[in-house]
């Protein structure tokens, strides 16, 4: 299995803690795990909420505090992300790399696509990654 650092970090968490490893695909697994990924994802919200309106109260400064709360926040969400990889096996670092491969091929002559708020459109180059062989 090819995976990365953390993903280490978070399989040997998760066999310390008695936690599934790489098992099957099944309901209640899935539930926890979307739950885990659902309650770091809110908690980082509203860290990057306060950072928001900390700004706009502060004459754009934000409270250190707020910002080591949103980086820990994005490390707890980034565990539990990894956590749900590593119960059902999921090779994550090979496929990490072809969707990176394929973000890349977003690129038009070189030159990113952008709508209106700033999110990088699909080019016509854009080849969508392959994960047949991966699951």
């Amino acid at each position: 299995m090819s995976e990365n650092l953390r993903e280490t970090y978070v399989r040997d968490f998760q066999k310390c803690m008695g936690q599934d490893i790489d098992i099957p695909y099944n309901p209640k697994a899935l539930y926890l795990r979307m739950n885990l990924i659902k309650e770091e994802l809110n908690e980082l919200q509203d860290e990057v909420e306060k950072s928001i309106f900390e700004f706009k109260e502060n004459s754009g400064k934000i409270n250190k505090e707020t910002k080591q709360n949103i980086l820990k926040e994005l490390c707890d969400l980034m565990y539990v992300v990894s956590g749900f990889a590593v119960t059902f096996g999921l090779p994550v670092q090979v496929a990490f790399n072809r969707v990176h491969k394929s973000n890349m091929s977003k690129l038009v002559n070189g030159i990113p696509q952008l709508n209106d708020w700033g999110k990088v459109q699909k080019g016509k180059n854009y080849k969508p990654p392959n994960m047949e062989d991966l699951v």
